[in-house]
């Protein structure tokens, strides 16, 4: 039939269907054409060749996010595209913005997608190519309607292109990847289904038995499964792999796609493939309960199965992709676009090759040289990684140990993806699966695996198989365990799985203070919470168990050294004989510049502990750090041969820290006062971190003329979201969220301008802004979710006085920073929490009020400084109580600014929180009084008010984007990425210059580019640049007259602690 006959065949069909469904009523304007339409395709698509198949779905998929039409060739079983079907409006042109959002979706299962409503035809290819055809014009003349046979283009290119498609391997897990995506989408509103809410019998049939499935799996399998979340990725997952592995083994030399097709498909129910599918119980046994679904048309799971099979049948692979496949990449690719936040939650980061085998050489000879006991040749052993992700570890074992074959490798893993590539990969490595190699799909953490899990008579089948997967979970992980080694899961994210069942979370104890000595804050111990601190708990005890043995673990580098593992340390340092601890990766987040292996903000070390029933003459810490070297020369280092010559001997301090610290004078610095303490006499009685706001810029700008004019326009309610993003957030790293300005704040912010609520703000080192502080506005943001919003009233009731002044001073300077630096800055008006890089800075002032406990506070303000030091030194000085409150806090802060402090000191100065730092108070008058004023001054030079006469500047305006900054030079740089003008010839001291993590030079000019300033810079505001950059080089003169004078503090008599 010619094309120009089945149009109008299918427009007579059509007007047929639509006049019985409106004369009916029966039938909505998307219904009442769908036959006459399929007709239409399937006489199309028959036209162009016979072996297109057409494939009508459930109605129903379109609700959940699958197309109506797919096309397929029933040779090849390439899939040519999908159409989605709408309404027919009889009158208006199909909007295509109304379903942009559906029609992107569709597209990222890779093929052209149609969008039609009966009449008009909008073809969307994977280019991102639109075309737009219609069988007539509207309004539809049903009695002698102008066909355009135009449209025959469209079905020309959505038929163009199917067969084989060689791809690489990455390409198809990212194809993969989006499918098993909108399969977790589908099965999560399923699941939120009622059983009486499914709209078909099929429908009905999938809901009970995923939740049937759920039940069994959450009871018999991992407890984490009862959220519909979890359960729905599980599933999704676990049959998105079991295709993909299915794809790897069957035969390679298939080249058919019609027989690959069928063989992927037979793949986990055939006896010729046991080898490989019973090494993958979990997943054998879910693919087999769900067979009915999986074979079923009708089946939203059904169809997505056959889709992904028809895809993968119709891929081809070199032999090297298929061969030699890079796990680590092909997990990081399908988590990038299934879910990324699953990578940050479970902490899921890869370990590097070389670094893996680097581990296995060296626990290798330290069992050589430190347990001559275990002979691994001779006697089987058990060697597992109890998170072992694709297996790198395991493949390292193998390639490193010459192990008795009576020996096991055992791997655990929890997330089906990576599970079923660690399988893969060993697979792969050998022409036969080894026997000897055991990787279970389970949850290390669970009471299964401490706890022999009991079966029972009436457990149904599935729940039958889980369980007997548990039970070898259990026995495998059972002592002895002779070396255990991994790369735990460390996540920075505030995510916690709390999968870890009861009897690792009481062991868990362990890892903390005693019950005596535990403040409130230490009983909670977030860090703790960590799941690397699990396993490592997991680890440690089923090594003591197992002695002699061994454990090797990837760990943060923060481990090392941060007080809320204190106790960890100190527990492993008392169970184990000799400890190794290479760090290898920096802290980024400290501002380090080295390049790190692990993608990640986290630094990562290596510790090996070793226990041993045979008498240790000496316990030895040994620490080794390579962070300095360039990502090549680790890998260099990695692949080198392993030793144990040239490691740092340790002994550990009262921190129990896994790596050294500087010396320093430990007598002399116990004779200075903390600056504040629980336990003994402190300077300051009460401190506590300051204002949280979130988002910063909705309250906060450099300009309180700005602010007042940005907050009234975000007020008005006809300004939505996207005019305000663009008037006053273009341009910017962080804009406010659109969840933060909503009707309620837009009322508050009104009202707040109105009010006057606009206060002077400390918002970093040497920069005050204005920030509308109105405590409705604050406690709306507080309730919205999401953290970031946290008021301090008694920070605000402290600044309403004038006579109130204080410093921030960073909690944990190492985590500002690679190098120590001054991590205090002077706060004359209400204070950031962010003065320090990362947060929390703590404010101690002059005057303070009690802290509020209750709605019944009394705000009050009172002396916040130790009276009893003030008393003595009221009679040492001859100084009155009034006078002695501010020149405390000026002294105490020129003490902390003190750059022959903070090197004499480095080596406890230099930490990650924990304890306060402490001051040197002198006896001298002299000396007290020329601390107090050089205090003073420095505080004087850091307020805005501070005046430098006689300045000349090169502009009377500035319009910039953004700023390069040079060793000598600042560039500012237009929106079109062009120059304006270079300020040359300045002091890298000024410009290099930091204070708690920032550089006080580039944070004033981000406040004051163009994308957060809204205005260009004016002579007061350039004028304003150039006293900040005199007045640096003033600062830093005035910190040299501060070392000078804390020099001769410390060679005289001090004033020590009560």
């Amino acid at each position: 039939m010619k094309f120009q006959k089945i149009v109008e065949q299918y427009f007579s069909e059509l007007k047929k269907e639509i006049k019985v469904g409106s004369t009916s009523g029966e039938a909505t304007m998307e219904l009442s054409y769908r036959t006459s339409l399929d007709n239409f395709f399937k006489n199309i698509a028959s036209n162009f060749d016979s072996n297109i198949a057409t494939i009508l779905e459930p109605r129903n998929q379109s609700k959940l996010g699958r197309p109506d039409w797919r096309f397929h060739n029933i040779e090849s079983m390439g899939v040519y595209g999908y159409v989605e079907a709408k309404g027919l409006d009889q009158t208006i042109e199909i909007n295509i913005s109304n379903y942009k959002k559906q029609i992107e979706r569709y597209l990222t299962l890779g093929n052209p997608v149609i969008l039609t409503d009966g009449i008009d035809f909008v073809i969307f290819c994977v280019d991102k190519s639109i075309r737009k055809f219609s069988i007539c014009s509207k309004p539809i003349n049903w009695e002698n309607p102008e066909f355009d046979f135009n449209i025959e283009i469209l079905f020309k290119v959505f038929f163009k292109n199917v067969g084989y498609r060689e791809i690489s391997e990455n390409q198809l897990v990212n194809e993969v990847a989006k499918r098993a995506k909108l399969l977790s989408i589908e099965l999560m509103d399923l699941l939120e289904l009622d059983e009486d809410e499914a709209e078909s019998e099929s429908e009905s049939k999938t809901l009970n038995l995923l939740k049937e499935l759920k039940v069994k799996a959450q009871h018999s399998h991992d407890k984490t499964l009862s959220n519909n979340i979890t359960f729905a990725g599980f599933i999704s997952q676990i049959l998105t792999f079991g295709l993909l592995y299915a794809h790897r083994v069957i035969d390679k030399s298939l080249s058919n796609p019609k027989e690959k097709y069928q063989k992927i498909h037979d793949f986990w129910f055939s006896y010729l493939e046991e080898d490989y599918t019973n090494k993958l119980i979990p997943f054998k046994t879910l693919v087999t309960e769900l067979k009915s679904e999986l074979n079923s048309d009708l089946s939203r799971l059904g169809i997505w199965y056959d889709d992904l099979r028809r895809l993968l049948a119709h891929i081809q692979l070199s032999t090297d992709q298929i061969s030699i496949p890079d796990f680590h990449e092909l997990y990081e690719t399908f988590l990038a676009v299934y879910d990324p936040k699953t990578r940050f939650d479970y902490g899921a980061f890869y370990t590097p090759r070389s670094l893996a085998f680097y581990t296995t050489k060296l626990v290798k000879v330290i069992i050589e040289n430190q347990m001559p006991q275990i002979d691994l040749k001779s006697t089987a052993h058990k060697i597992i990684d109890p998170c072992c992700g694709t297996g790198t570890f395991i493949e390292a074992t193998l390639d490193s140990f010459n192990l008795n074959p009576s020996s096991s490798i055992i791997g655990f893993e929890i997330l089906p993806a990576p599970y079923a590539l660690a399988h893969y990969r060993i697979a792969m490595l050998q022409e036969k699966y080894p026997e000897n190699i055991k990787i279970i799909l389970t949850n290390t953490l669970s009471d299964s695996l401490f706890e022999e899990t009991k079966i029972e008579i009436n457990d149904s089948n599935l729940s039958l198989l889980l369980l007997q997967e548990q039970q070898s979970a259990y026995h495998l992980s059972s002592a002895p365990l002779t070396i255990i080694i991994g790369n735990p899961p460390s996540s920075d994210s505030k995510f916690e799985l709390a999968n870890e069942g009861l009897i690792i979370k009481k062991m868990l104890e362990d890892f903390r203070p005693s019950a005596v000595g535990r403040t409130g804050r230490q009983n909670v111990q977030k860090q703790l919470s960590n799941e690397f601190v699990k396993f490592l708990r997991w680890s440690v005890d089923k090594a003591i168990k197992s002695s002699p043995s061994v454990f090797a673990l990837i760990l943060p580098s923060s481990f090392a050294k941060h007080p809320s593992y204190k106790y960890v340390r100190k527990f492993i340092a008392e169970k184990f004989s000799n400890l190794w601890i290479l760090e290898f990766d920096s802290d980024k987040r400290t501002g380090a510049d080295d390049v790190n292996l692990f993608n990640t903000l986290q630094g990562r070390l290596l510790l090996i502990g070793i226990v041993t029933d045979a008498q240790v003459i000496e316990k030895s810490i040994n620490y080794k750090n390579i962070c300095n070297l360039s990502k090549s020369q680790k890998i260099s280092f990695f692949n080198k041969e392993v030793d144990l010559e040239n490691w740092t001997k340790l002994s550990l301090d009262d921190n129990f820290a896994f790596k050294p610290s500087d010396k320093y004078n430990l007598e002399l610095y116990t004779s200075f006062w903390p600056i504040t303490s629980d336990k003994e006499s402190g300077i300051f009685l009460r401190h506590c971190s300051s204002l949280k706001l979130a988002p910063t810029h909705l309250l906060v700008h450099a300009s309180k003329g700005q602010l007042k004019r940005r907050s009234k326009f975000i007020s008005k309610q006809e300004n939505d979201y996207t005019a305000i993003k663009d008037k006053w957030y273009s341009g910017q790293m962080k804009p406010p969220p659109s969840a933060k300005i909503n009707d309620n704040i837009k009322i508050r912010l009104d009202k707040g301008i109105a009010e006057d609520n606009i206060y002077d703000y400390s918002y970093r080192p040497f920069l005050e802004a204005s920030v509308l502080l109105d405590e409705k506005l604050l406690d709306e943001l507080s309730n919205l979710g999401g953290g970031g919003t946290r008021d301090r009233p008694e920070i605000r009731s402290a600044y309403k006085s004038s006579s109130v002044f204080g410093f921030a001073v960073a909690p944990a300077p190492e985590d500002i920073g690679s190098t120590l630096h001054k991590f205090s800055s002077f706060c004359w008006n209400i204070p950031d929490n962010d003065l320090s890089a990362r947060g929390n800075a703590h404010i101690f002032c002059n005057y303070f009020p009690n802290y509020k406990k209750s709605k019944n506070w009394n705000s009050l303000l009172k002396s916040n400084i130790n009276e009893e030091l003030v008393e003595n030194l009221k009679n040492i000085l001859g100084l009155e109580s009034s006078e002695m409150y501010d020149e405390l806090t000026f002294y105490t802060y020129a003490i902390l600014s003190s750059n022959f402090y903070l090197k004499m000191f480095k080596g406890i100065l230099f930490n990650v929180a924990g304890a306060w730092p402490r001051i040197p108070i002198t006896t001298s008058k002299l000396l007290f009084q020329k601390i107090g004023n050089l205090g003073r001054t420095i505080a004087d030079i850091e307020s805005r008010d501070y005046k430098i006469e006689g300045l000349s500047t090169q502009m009377a305006e500035l319009e910039y984007h953004k700023t390069k900054i040079g060793i000598d030079s600042i560039q500012f740089i237009g929106k079109a990425n062009d120059v304006i003008i270079t300020l040359k010839d300045l002091k890298e001291s000024v410009l290099s210059f930091e204070v708690s993590g920032y550089n006080v030079i580039k944070e004033w000019l981000k406040m004051h580019s163009y994308p957060y300033y809204r205005k260009k810079m004016e002579s007061t505001e350039i004028n304003e640049l150039y006293t900040l950059i005199a007045k640096i080089e003033i600062y830093q003169s005035k910190i040299m007259e501060i070392d000078i004078v804390v020099e001769e503090i410390l060679k005289n008599e001090l004033l020590e602690p009560f």
